[in-house]
């Protein structure tokens, strides 16, 4: 089963809050679950790509802070 890894966050003013696991994000993310549920699904993107555990990241809009070293598409 191919692992998919999802960054939850928003673009404030100066800064950029990551919003996974989050109370807020729930809704959110049993909606992905059910709606992708031929894939495993994480929230934890972090730690997926440092274990080199994941197939695919999904970022919303590319933006700076993710590195991906490893080609991830």
């Amino acid at each position: 089963m191919k692992k998919i890894a999802f960054v939850l966050y928003t673009n404030q003013l100066l800064s950029i809050s990551y919003l996974g696991g989050l109370p807020t994000t729930k809704p959110l993310e049993i909606a992905l679950h059910q709606a992708l549920d031929q894939y495993d699904i994480t929230f934890d993107w972090e730690t997926a790509l440092k274990n080199k555990s994941v197939d695919a990241i999904i970022v919303p809009k590319p933006f700076p802070p993710i590195l991906n070293e490893t080609t991830i598409p």
